[in-house]
C-alpha cells in the first residue's frame, strides 16, 4: 500500500500583506523593515520576515512567510515529526532520525509537534458528513482507565473528534454530539446496541443504524443459552429467528411479531425467576420493535451495516496508546489519539489542507 504525504508549503519570504493589525484590527499598516529568521526545515535554514507598524494604534508586529510561525520549526517539519511519531517511532527515535538528516531537535519538540498537529486536526472541519460512526473504549490516563468515545466519518474512516466521557451516559453523549451534528450536517449515527446510543439518536433527531454484527453475536449467544432450557417444540422458532437475523429479512419485524404473538400464552409468573419461554418471548418483542433500526443500511447505500469503521479507528488509537504506555494529560490523550486515528486509515495524508496555509 502506497500512501502519499503532502506536507505544508513553506515560503522563504512573505508575498502578501497582513489583512489588519493583530492588536486593533485596523487595516492601515506601514511597512517597518525586514529581518532574517533562522528556522528548522527540510529545505530552508533561514527565511525573511516583514515588520509592520499600525498607523492607528502604533503597534508593531511581524508578518511571517507561508508555512512559518514564531516557532523555530516550520509547519512542514512539524507535520513530518508528527507523522513519524504516529507511524510508530518513539519521541526519542523520531528526534534521532531528524538528527541523522541534519535537523537536530529534541524529543520534547517532537511531542509539541504531535500536540500541535493533533489539535489542528480536531479543529478542522472536513465538510458535510452524513453518516457518523460512534463507539467507546477504555484508555490509560495518568495510571487509571478512563472512558473515551470516538466519532468517525464512516466514509473515510477519519476520526472527527474524541471525548473523555462514559458512553453509557446519554446526557453526556448528547452534549458532546450535538455540536458535531449541527456543524457537519449528520443524518445517521452508526453504533452498537448500547441503549444510551438509541436514546441519544432520538434526542438529537437523527436516524440510527445498529451494528448488525453486534446484533447477530449477542442474540446468537442468547438463543444458545435459551435453547438448553427449552423443549424440542421450540426448535423451529429458534431456527426461524436465526434465519431472519442471517438474511436480514426486510419484513423481519412482522415475522418476529408473529412469533412473539404465538408465545403470548406462555405463563408469566409475577414472582420468581423468569422461565426460558418468557425470556424468549421478551427477546422476540424487543427484536420486533427495533428491527427497523438495523435495516437502514438496506435503504441507504451510504450507511454501513456494521460499526467496523469506528472499531478500526479505536484499534489504531489503542495500539499507539499501548506503545507509549498511556498518556499523562487529557489534552495529550485527545490530540495524540486524533493524529493516530488519521495516519492509520491508509488514505493519502494532505497536511497542506489539514494544518497548513494554502500555497500561493
Amino acid at each position: 500500500m502506497t500512501i502519499h504525504l503532502k506536507l505544508p508549503h513553506v515560503q522563504s519570504e512573505p508575498t502578501t500583506r497582513p489583512g489588519g493589525c493583530p492588536a486593533c484590527g485596523h487595516w492601515h499598516l506601514q511597512r517597518h523593515g525586514t529581518a532574517p529568521k533562522p528556522i528548522r526545515d527540510q529545505h530552508l535554514r533561514h527565511v525573511r520576515v516583514h515588520r509592520y507598524r499600525c498607523c492607528h494604534c502604533r503597534h508593531t508586529f511581524r508578518h511571517y512567510p507561508v508555512g512559518v510561525t514564531a516557532a523555530d520549526h516550520s509547519q512542514r517539519l512539524v507535520a513530518l515529526l508528527a507523522v513519524l511519531w504516529a507511524l510508530g517511532l518513539s519521541l526519542r527515535r523520531t528526534a534521532l532520525v531528524l538528527e541523522v538528516l541534519g535537523m537536530a531537535t529534541s524529543f520534547v519538540s517532537v511531542w509539541r509537534a504531535v500536540q500541535s498537529v493533533g489539535a489542528s486536526l480536531r479543529r478542522t472541519c472536513v465538510g458535510t458528513v452524513a453518516v457518523l460512526g460512534v463507539d467507546g473504549t477504555g484508555m490509560r490516563l495518568a495510571g487509571t482507565t478512563v472512558g473515551v468515545v470516538v466519532a468517525v466519518d464512516t466514509g473515510t474512516g477519519q476520526v472527527l473528534d474524541l471525548e473523555l466521557t462514559d458512553e453509557r451516559d446519554p446526557a453526556a453523549l448528547q452534549s458532546w454530539l450535538r455540536p458535531l451534528v449541527e456543524s457537519y450536517g449528520i443524518e445517521v449515527l452508526v453504533t452498537d446496541d448500547l441503549g444510551s446510543y438509541a436514546v441519544t439518536a432520538e434526542h438529537l433527531d437523527v436516524a440510527r443504524q445498529g451494528c448488525r454484527f453486534h446484533l447477530a453475536r449477542w442474540v446468537g449467544r442468547r438463543l444458545h443459552e435459551l435453547e438448553t432450557g427449552l423443549g424440542p417444540e421450540y426448535r423451529p422458532v429458534l431456527q426461524r429467528v436465526r434465519a431472519i437475523l442471517d438474511r436480514g429479512e426486510a419484513d423481519g419485524d412482522r415475522q418476529l411479531l408473529e412469533l412473539w404473538q404465538s408465545l403470548r400464552a406462555v405463563p408469566h409468573p409475577r414472582d420468581g425467576p423468569r422461565s426460558a419461554e418468557v425470556r424468549l418471548w421478551r427477546l422476540l418483542g424487543w427484536l420486533s420493535e427495533r428491527w427497523s433500526s438495523y435495516r437502514l443500511c438496506a435503504r441507504r447505500s451510504d450507511v454501513p451495516a456494521t460499526n467496523n469503521r469506528s472499531e478500526q479507528a479505536i484499534g489504531r488509537i489503542k495500539v499507539r496508546s499501548r506503545t507509549v504506555r498511556g498518556y499523562k494529560s487529557e489534552t495529550g490523550l485527545l490530540n495524540a489519539s486524533a493524529l493516530a486515528g488519521l495516519v492509520g486509515t491508509g488514505r493519502d495524508l494532505d497536511f497542506q489542507s489539514l494544518i497548513g496555509t494554502p500555497a500561493p
